[in-house]
This record gives structure tokens, sequence and C-alpha cells, in this order.
């Protein structure tokens, strides 16, 4: 009995021990249930409250942007329809004025055709010479006007008042004096006096600084004349040949222009030939008419007119022609007189220099040339 009841004893304690350790893996696993099932709750937990919030936050600040980029680009649109407006505005009135200026410009061709359409007699001739002194007259009076407003300038002290402009004041016209058949024998004399050499201006630019260096009582207003006074000097050493320009013969031309009014008969004789039969033609008439006027006072009247016409046309053309030329011979020259300074003191690179030209006066070709056209331009 003793043995039967220790060895029951002994079975209880371990189906108690047994019925624990089930509790704690029963437990165990509830805690891992329990862990699992709090762990998904807070997955669902995220994805259903808190992940909606933020993307419900970004959404609104993705459309404030959005409705900025629009509100932008719509001022920006806006600003280009008023643009296209103004723009398609001033293109409105471009094209009316462009059909205005058209209108003018036919207006202007019809009007300058009627112009040239009336002017084939004579006394054109006479008209373009009043023409041609309107002209320079009114050429002067501005360079006369110009050069008060600079010499007033000057005397108030806001401008330097050029010495090439004063120069080339001297020259304006000077033509006009020396080409006269009454001025044939000082030719020569005239025209020296007018030719003025570049250098001569140069060096009297040079001059001007050196009394203005001398003159200076601030020291640093007398090193910067020196220092011009360096460039200038040095300026007309390098191009000295630019400086001086080739001299014409004047006498050359003075015999030139002498011998110019003794014209080849030919021509003379073409000039009162056409007067001539421009009387005939306009009376119409024939030839037995003209053997009977030929004698009549009036006849012989008419053919001296002709011959003065033909004089006075052809001295005024020989005077216009050796105008022309002697502007054309000097015309480098006095470029080379206005722009003084800029050759003393630019990169001769920098600056466009005419070469200079044949000095002669009008050959006798280019002379009886100019009173052929003359004649074929009558009429």
């Amino acid at each position: 009995m003793g043995m039967f009841k220790k060895s029951n004893k002994n079975g209880e304690g371990s189906d108690f021990k047994l019925n624990n350790e089930k509790i704690v893996q029963f437990t165990a696993v509830l805690a891992n249930i329990s862990q699992f099932l709090m762990l998904s709750v807070v997955v669902w937990g995220y994805f259903y409250t808190v992940l909606p919030v933020f993307q419900k936050e970004k959404i609104a600040e993705d459309l404030a942007r959005l409705e900025i980029e629009k509100d932008k680009w719509q001022k920006i649109i806006d600003e280009a329809d008023q643009t296209v407006s103004v723009k398609t505005q001033e293109v409105n009135k471009i094209q009316s004025e462009k059909k205005r200026l058209e209108t003018s410009i036919d207006e202007i061709s019809k009007r300058r055709a009627e112009l040239e359409e009336g002017i084939k007699n004579a006394t054109a001739k006479l008209n373009d010479v009043q023409a041609l002194y309107e002209i320079e007259r009114v050429r002067l009076a501005a360079v006369e006007d110009e050069y008060y407003k600079l010499h007033k300038s000057a005397f108030l002290g806001d401008r330097f008042l050029p010495e090439t402009f004063t120069v080339y004041l001297n020259s304006v016209g000077y033509e006009f004096k020396v080409f006269t058949r009454e001025n044939s024998g000082e030719i020569a004399r005239m025209l020296k006096t007018e030719f003025l050499q570049p250098i001569s201006i140069a060096k009297k630019n040079l001059e001007s600084i050196t009394a203005e260096k001398n003159s200076a009582s601030a020291d640093f207003v007398k090193r910067i004349l020196v220092r011009f006074l360096e460039e200038y000097a040095s300026g007309i050493e390098r191009k000295g040949h630019y400086l001086n320009c080739s001299v014409p013969d004047f006498a050359s031309w003075e015999a030139s222009f002498s011998a110019a009014f003794t014209y080849d008969d030919s021509i003379f004789s073409k000039c009162k030939k056409l007067h001539v039969d421009r009387l005939i033609s306009l009376n119409k008439w024939s030839e037995s008419d003209v053997l009977r006027y030929k004698e009549a006072s009036f006849f012989q009247e008419h053919e001296s007119k002709s011959e003065y016409a033909c004089s006075t046309s052809f001295e005024y053309e020989i005077e216009k022609l050796y105008r022309d030329k002697w502007r054309y011979v000097t015309e480098p020259c006095r470029d080379r007189l206005l722009n003084v300074d800029e050759i003393v003191l630019r990169d001769i690179n920098d600056l466009d220099i005419a070469p200079e030209r044949s000095s002669g006066p009008p050959s006798k070709e280019e002379i009886n040339r100019a009173l052929d056209e003359l004649i074929a331009g009558w009429y």
C-alpha cells in the first residue's frame, strides 16, 4: 500500500507540471497573437488614417502651387495679349503711313516728270545758272550762320573754334570768284593764294598748343599739354606725307583757261546753225524763203543774237567746267584740310583718306565734249 501511494503522488506532480507548461505555451501564443494584432492595427491605422492626412496635405500644397503657376501664366498671357494688341495697332499705323508716303511719292514723281518735261528751251540754261547761284548763296548763308554760332560759343568759352573750319569757310565758293573770264590774267595768282597745305594748318595748331602750354599756370595742366604736344608733333612727323598735297601747276591752269575761249570754228558754227534752223523751223520757211530772207535785216539781227547767245552760253559752260574740274582735283586735299587733327592724332588704318588725283586742267577734248553736250541739250 505504501508503495502504491508513493507511486500515485509522483503521477500527480507530473500532471501538474505538464499543465503548467501548457499554460505557459498557450500564454506565449496569445502574446504573439496580440502583438501581431497590435501591429496589424498600427499598420491599418497608418495606411487608413495618418497616410491619407499627409497625402491630403501634399495634394493641397500641389494645388496651391499649381494655382500660383496658373495666375503667373495667366498674367504673362494677358501681358502678351496686350503687347500683341499694341503691336497690331503700331503695324496698322505703319501701314497707313506707308500708304500715305507711297501716295506722296507717286504725286512727287508725277510732278517731277511734269517739271522735267517743261524744261526744254534755251532759257532753262539761265534758270540753271540762277539756281546754282541760289544754292551757293543758301549754302554760304548756312555756313556763315554756323560760323557765327561757333564763334559765339568760342567767345563765351563753351567750345573751341577749329582752325580747319575757318579755312574751309574761307574757301567755300572761291571758284566762283576765280574762274571768270574777267580774271583770265589773274587765275594763277588767285589759285596760289587759295591753295592751302594741310601741313601748314597742322603746324599752326602745334604753335597754338605750344603757346597754351607755355601760358599754363597749373603744373598738372602743363604736364597734360606737354604730353599732348609731344603726341601731336610725333603725328606730324610720322604722317607728313599725308599732310603735303601735290601742288597743281597754277600757270598751266591760267594758260588753259585763257585759251579755252578760242572755240573751234566747227563747234561755234554748229551752235549758230542750230539757232538759225530753230528760227526756220518755227516759221516753217522753205529753202526759197530762206534765200529771200537771208539778206533781210531781221534775219541778220537774229544771226547776231545767235552769235551772242552761243558766246554767252559757251563762256558760262567753260567757266563751270573749270570750276568743277578744280573742285574735283582739289577735293582730296580739302578733305585732308578738314581732317588735319584726325590725320595727326588717329591711327591711319582707321581713316578713309582719298588718294590724290591728276592735277591738270581740262583738256581740249573735254572742253569740246562739254560744248557739244551743251548744244545737244538745247531745244
